[in-house]
């Protein structure tokens, strides 16, 4: 697994196609390595190039309300470790930022998911949702994906 820290210094995509998932993750727990599996089952499944989680240096809230951010339940490092033992090839970790937190799902998608990180197949739970907001609940995650044509499937383990 390799790891991107300094996700502003990739400029362009990867050649091929990728497989994503994204969330916070804390914990790993059963339910985020089904999705995590899910994410490995699509790669092999559709021939993509390769598979990447993207996750957060901290919890969203820690950002917008600390007050309300939760304890998480393992740090960076004991979750690097964990991922390093499950079939991913990218672990991004994005900066959370007010400027991130800002972000709309559409720009989110097209700029960073889709120009940046070559994504032809999003993988997530029943229950995700991103963007300014948490606006980009899976429907329109998906009409996002008929609007552009770029063929966004979604995965749901």
């Amino acid at each position: 697994m390799k790891i991107i820290s300094r996700t502003k210094d990739i400029k362009r995509g990867f050649e091929g196609k990728s497989a994503v998932t994204i969330g916070v993750f804390d914990g790993v727990h059963i339910g985020h390595q089904r999705v995590i599996n899910a994410l490995a089952e699509v790669k092999k499944r559709t021939g993509l190039d390769r598979s990447i989680l993207f996750t957060f240096d901290r919890h969203p809230l820690s950002v917008v309300h600390p007050e309300m951010a939760p304890l998480l339940l393992t740090t960076m490092d004991e979750k690097v470790s964990i991922l390093e033992l499950l079939d991913i090839d990218y672990l991004v970790i994005e900066r959370v930022s007010q400027k991130l937190l800002r972000t709309d799902y559409v720009s989110f998608i097209e700029d960073r998911l889709i120009k940046r990180w070559s994504m032809a197949h999003l993988v997530v739970g029943y229950d995700f949702r991103f963007g300014k907001d948490r606006e980009g609940s899976l429907e329109r995650i998906k009409r996002e994906g008929e609007r552009t044509r770029l063929k966004l499937p979604l995965f749901l383990p």
